[in-house]
């Protein structure tokens, strides 16, 4: 198994089914589902603000999905912080129902102690028993009996050597600094479709977030604008006017 953007080898081109390019174009978005599948990045800068969209539950679990910090031990599962619950419900029209969406606030996340301040990742926590069955109704809990899946592979309980592609990563076109993760639900197998968890995150940066010129503490480290200029222009001509 290998997405296009691996380059030509062995195994299947994922996704296997037209089902994400069916959300996307209800969603207004024109991704090509194979030439731009990735596997990375695995981990993302919060701006101050993210939103979390809910977009599809297409397989039959009912999973959960949260975020995490780059280096934490997601063994613990107070390291991992769900933002959508098992009974939380999916919506891919234009304008979604207000329970599909969630936003959190990363300074506050920082002055709580949840957010490190660095690249946080995101994972799916599934009913699927580690030690077989599934949990009651469908629904886990947030502890280590369920396989977990993150967007950071080696983080997965899989053979090391032959790891099992379980998300795909796209970037979206009509949301700014945002990306879709769609993930597949069970150990080491399932239909590739890559929609059984499908979130759409808005405010994700891919390396460092620096402050803008606005008044904000865009990095949430409880500085106003530092190191931020903007160009600016005067009777001397034209230069830049640090923040």
């Amino acid at each position: 198994r290998q997405t296009n953007a691996q380059g030509v080898g062995q195994g299947l081109v994922i996704p296997q089914s037209n089902a994400l390019s069916g959300i996307f174009n209800r969603l207004g978005e024109n991704i090509n589902v194979t030439a731009e599948a990735s596997l990375v990045p695995e981990v993302f800068t919060p701006t101050r603000q993210l939103r979390f969209r809910l977009v599809a539950r297409g397989g039959g679990f009912r999973n959960i999905f949260g975020w995490y910090n780059l280096g934490d031990d997601v063994t613990n599962p107070d390291n991992r912080h769900i933002i959508f619950q098992c009974n939380s419900p999916a919506d891919a029209t234009a304008i979604p129902v207000p329970s599909s969406v969630s936003e959190l606030n990363f300074c506050e996340e920082r002055q709580n102690g949840n957010w490190k301040g660095g690249p946080i990742g995101f994972f799916i926590i599934t009913p699927q028993r580690v030690n077989g069955g599934i949990a009651p109704g469908s629904c886990p809990t947030n502890d280590q009996a369920y396989y977990a899946f993150y967007t950071e592979p080696r983080l997965n309980q899989e053979d090391p050597v032959n790891p099992y592609i379980h998300h795909l990563v796209y970037r979206s076109g009509v949301f700014d600094n945002a990306f879709y993760f769609g993930f597949e639900d069970l150990f080491r197998g399932g239909d590739d479709d890559f929609e059984d968890v499908l979130v759409l995150v808005e405010g994700l940066l891919i390396g460092n977030a620096p402050d803008v010129c606005n008044g904000d503490d865009d990095d949430c480290d409880g500085r106003i604008d530092e190191g931020a200029s903007v160009t600016c222009e005067s009777a001397c001509g034209e230069g830049v006017r640090a923040c």
